[in-house]
């Protein structure tokens, strides 16, 4: 295996061990993920006599109390902690994050990196034109949908959002009629591609947009429905209760369902936010440690090993060539990947507080029927340039943002 050629330091340290210390966060309570990564490189180690092993420190909701992740990150390293080697961090918090760990392209080989440069997922790994990570796993938004129903009533899987209007409030009705009252048409997931213009924040295209979303809200969902979580749709799909249900991806299968893209505001077009962890060195830590980190980082980031994790977990890669391999394609739906049109979620130090503010404008809109989509926009539109004013630099951040913010809740509405 290529990884050979990074031993030379660790011939003259056999017999000392060096614990490396893997830090990293699961919204869900599973690490399963993590473990078998970090195992294969711990087996390796022990076959080679690294003397390396990583050990992992997993945050989830069973062993804490933090509510963000990544600000205990920002906390620790500001003060230069050591405690941490090798750390994983959703993939918006770059800019925030950036400045605390190594410049890659000093330590790891440009063939290494070069494996993952098709994908839009190493984007979000740069922080002040250095490269200070690498992505481990991708995530992305696609819509589930219950085929045996589709396949009950004839009906096809909709590109548009006027055919998953059109298509679920048929079923929904023929269902009620069938003294199924439970179905629920379309789930909403509020809680938080082509080459193609897009619309001002008070332009008419941006207005369609929500008028369309507002429209399937009270068609074929309801206020608490489209202001439900992940957890939400996910244990409804499994009681089968949702007939078209958008999400993040996942492996798990459901029976009689299906994942596909989402629709578009026409046929062809399509959108599906990227999401993923990214994985990086602690800049702070000795000489020793760092070394023992970056033989643990190009083992954890080579081909062979996200290949293996791929095959194993199920989970999509960052590297875009596995997805013309046959072996891959029998394990993964290689297909749905290369139809995505993936779009890049804005990161940014203020994020969190601008997006916030900005969200619970236009949910203003979604939920209050004596509100004014005009006044809305304008409202949006003037915490938009409060903060944009500040540094001209950020007022391209914050117009992308509202981009990606109507073109993840809507879905693709507003391209045309």
């Amino acid at each position: 295996m290529k990884i050979l050629q990074y031993l030379c330091y660790f011939s003259s340290n056999i017999g000392k061990a060096i614990d490396i210390c893997v830090l990293a966060n699961s919204k869900t309570d599973e690490d399963f993920s993590y473990k078998l990564l970090i195992n294969k490189f711990n087996e390796y180690s022990v076959e080679n006599n690294l003397n390396i092993t990583l050990s992992l420190n997993l945050i989830s909701k069973e062993n804490s109390t933090l509510t963000d992740y990544e600000l205990a990150i920002e906390s620790l390293l500001l003060k230069k902690s050591k405690k941490y080697d090798l750390l994983y961090f959703d993939n918006t918090y770059t800019t925030t994050l950036g400045r605390y760990f190594l410049n890659l392209e000093d330590y790891i080989p440009i063939e290494h990196i070069n494996n993952y440069k098709d994908g839009i997922a190493l984007q979000t790994c740069y922080y002040d034109n250095h490269l200070i990570g690498l992505p481990i796993t991708i995530d992305f938004t696609v819509l589930y949908y219950n085929e045996k129903l589709l396949q009950k009533y004839n009906k096809n899987y909709p590109r548009t959002w006027d055919e998953l209007i059109e298509t679920a409030r048929y079923i929904v009705q023929k269902e009620k009629e069938a003294n199924n009252t439970l179905l629920i048409g379309y789930n909403g997931m509020m809680s938080d591609t082509i080459n193609s213009s897009f619309p001002d924040l008070q332009s008419q295209n941006t207005k369609n947009a929500l008028t369309k979303l507002k429209q399937i809200k009270e068609e074929l969902s309801s206020n608490e429905i489209f202001k439900s979580n992940n957890a939400f749709t996910f244990r409804n799909i499994g009681k089968k209760y949702i007939l078209f249900g958008k999400n993040w991806y996942t492996p798990v299968l459901y029976e009689d369902y299906k994942k596909d893209i989402l629709p578009g505001s026409k046929n062809g077009i399509s959108g599906s936010v990227l999401g993923g962890y990214n994985l990086s060195i602690n800049k702070y830590i000795c000489e020793e440690k760092r070394n023992a980190a970056i033989i643990a980082f190009k083992f954890l980031t080579t081909k062979e090993i996200q290949k293996s994790f791929m095959l194993e977990s199920k989970q999509y890669s960052p590297i875009t060539s596995f997805y013309d391999d046959e072996k891959v394609c029998e394990v993964i739906d290689c297909s749905l990947y290369k139809r995505l049109q993936l779009v890049q979620r804005p990161y940014s130090a203020d994020y969190g507080t601008w997006s916030s503010k900005f969200r619970n404008k236009i949910y203003k809109y979604l939920y209050d029927s004596s509100i004014s989509l005009s006044n809305v926009l304008k409202e949006a539109d003037k915490i938009t340039s409060e903060y944009s004013n500040s540094a001209n630099s950020k007022k391209t951040f914050y117009r992308l943002f509202i981009i990606i913010f109507l073109f993840s809740i809507f879905s693709t509405f507003i391209l045309i």
